[in-house]
């Protein structure tokens, strides 16, 4: 299947999910206040199904799959239109109120709003004439008639179901348990933010503002949340086996959207201590074909010093980039098609490499196996990778030489320097990697690596913390956004929500349910914002109804839910813009 068809399978999907909860919340509570509920209705524009209920309830689904909402009885109308409205059919045949406008195609249908659009027809609402509807308006089961807090209710339903059902896929989530990754920090580069903040290599991250942190995702999820401030974060050394400490992360510089989070610290996330001599060298590189060997320690990079394999390709990096810039010019915003062949086809200088190669006698060590790897062709190197057999026996084999060469005495060494050619690779913005052909292992991977699984209570427990720590996020973000920290560049729209869905449905069924529950719990709270025509907005209405005595006029209402559209419809187009200047051009 396509790319593009798995995105926006799993993007229908998603949006079917999310505004099916959300809108269920608005029924169900309309229901239990005794209201009348005339359309349950998935999506927006001509409808294309629709099944009608016994209680003469239509559950319909719109062509647009952008949304939905509930239509109930004196939805739109203040109380005193609508009794007024039940003393006399004809009046409220003619009022301009929500009901009203049930047969005509003039009206954009939100939850609790509508827009006028134009002045056509309309026979989609065919479960009811528009006189009789019209009739409806008063009564004990009209909306319009409920109390206020009845009404809040009802309005607020819709979000706060969107957060319950984050906090079931968190519970789903906790229950299936997974293998995650921990935040564990490693290569922190000599000046960078990271060093001056105070963090070491292999330093376990526990707590990012005093709450609590569990794997490398959310970690990471939750720093870069505070893009533009401070904040504390509590360490402990040692993969977490060592004392804790208190470090200041300074955000402030931090660009959410064009700056990679671990280049701006000057750090890595760490695989597990990784060996100080070379592991492996693959045929017909420009390892290979320089000789040399594994088991050589690299002691300095083009004359700077370096302190072990991790620290050489930090170096080597710096120094490519370098030649990448006097060749090539500086790294464009945006790396065009030219800019990355001509970084590929630069002529590089050769790499200086100044090795300890040690020496020892037959039969000392165990069988190596990256000796085979060198005198064979490159196609030996991979077949290890494309079988899970092959490649964990293999990596078990380095693992044992390079414990054995770290652990018994060489017969001899010697100090040589030997020169390198230069290949590379360029990733899609632009940054030239090294491709030289030598690796190195990590001796004791399983230290960053954590089997998450709870109990059913442990479950109940931090699927709720879960369901904090992703609000906070959101909270956070917004926080951002209004001043400034972060710009408009970080708001993202449906091309980005499909392409994010098609992703974690590729990657397996507990990263898509995550990624469902921290967008439910995103919905649920923008609904809430007191913008009208989102839920936020109609219970600002309803608090100045509270305050004053009176709900606002019916003018003022469709002012202000034109108004709140334009700055939703606004939004969206930007979004849609980034998502397109970021995934396409």
């Amino acid at each position: 299947m396509g790319g593009a068809l798995w995105n926006f399978l799993f993007f229908c999907i998603v949006l079917g999910i999310l505004v099916t909860f959300h809108e269920f919340g608005h029924y169900l509570a309309a229901r239990w206040c005794g209201v009348r509920v005339y359309r349950f209705c998935l999506g927006f524009g001509p409808v294309i199904f629709r099944k009608m209920t016994r209680r003469g309830e239509e559950f319909a689904i719109a062509l647009l799959p952008l949304g939905g909402y509930v239509k109930m009885k004196g939805e739109g109308e203040t109380p005193t239109a609508a009794s007024a409205s039940a003393a006399s059919a004809s009046a409220a045949s003619s009022q301009s109120g929500r009901w009203g406008n049930l047969g005509r195609s003039d009206t954009f249908e939100t939850d609790f709003a509508q827009v006028r659009t134009g002045t056509k027809a309309d026979s989609a609402y065919s479960t009811a004439s528009l006189e009789e509807l019209a009739c409806e308006v008063g009564g004990n089961d009209s909306f319009a008639e409920k109390k206020i807090w009845q009404r809040t209710l009802i309005i607020a339903a819709g979000p706060v179901f969107n957060i319950i059902l984050a906090f079931f896929l968190y519970i789903v989530i906790n229950l299936m348990g997974t293998t995650a990754h921990l935040p564990v920090v490693d290569n922190i580069v000599p000046g960078s933010l990271a060093q001056q903040a105070g963090l070491r290599n292999y330093d376990l991250i526990k707590e990012i503002d005093g709450r609590t942190t569990y794997t490398a995702g959310e970690a990471w999820m939750t720093l870069g949340s505070f893009a533009g401030k401070t904040v504390e974060v509590t360490v402990a050394d040692d993969f977490g086996r060592g004392a804790a400490r208190t470090v200041t992360l300074d955000l402030r510089g931090f660009d959410l959207v064009d700056q990679d989070f671990f280049s701006y610290l000057g750090l890595s996330q760490s695989w597990g201590r990784t060996t100080e001599d070379i592991s492996f060298i693959e045929a017909n590189t420009p390892a290979a074909q320089a000789g040399l060997l594994p088991g050589d320690i690299i002691l300095a990079v083009d004359g700077v010093a370096v302190d072990g394999f991790a620290a050489a390709v930090t170096v080597l990096k710096d120094n490519l980039a370098a030649q990448q810039a006097a060749l090539v010019g500086p790294r464009p915003e945006k790396a065009t098609e030219a800019y990355i062949e001509a970084t590929l086809e630069a002529p590089y200088q050769p790499i200086t490499f100044e090795i300890l190669r040690r020496h020892w006698a037959q039969g000392t060590l165990p069988v190596d196996p990256a000796a085979d790897v060198a005198a064979n062709d490159q196609d030996a190197f991979f077949e290890r990778g494309r079988d899970a057999e092959l490649s964990a026996a293999w990596y078990d084999g380095l693992r044992a030489v390079a414990q054995a060469r770290a652990t018994v005495p060489p017969t001899s060494s010697e100090v040589l320097s030997v020169s390198v050619p230069v290949a590379v690779t360029v990733t899609e913005s632009g940054a030239v990697q090294p491709r030289l052909g030598l690796g190195a292992i990590t001796l004791d991977s399983d230290l960053v690596w954590t089997k998450v699984h709870y109990g059913p209570l442990e479950t109940i427990a931090k699927s709720f913390d879960d369901t904090i720590n992703a609000s906070l996020l959101i909270f956070r973000a917004l926080e951002s956004l209004v001043v400034g920290d972060v710009g408009i560049k970080a708001v993202s729209g449906p091309v980005a929500i499909a392409t994010i869905a098609g992703q974690t449905a590729s990657l397996g069924l507990s990263h898509f349910l995550l990624f469902l529950a921290l967008l439910s719990i995103n919905l649920g709270w923008m609904n809430l914002i007191p913008i009208p025509v989102l839920d936020g907005g109609q219970l600002l209405f309803l608090l100045y109804e509270k305050v004053v005595g009176r709900p606002p006029s019916e003018r003022a209402q469709r002012f202000l839910s034109l108004l709140g559209l334009s700055l939703i419809v606004g939004l969206t187009m930007i979004a849609i813009f980034n998502d397109l200047t970021y995934f396409w051009l």
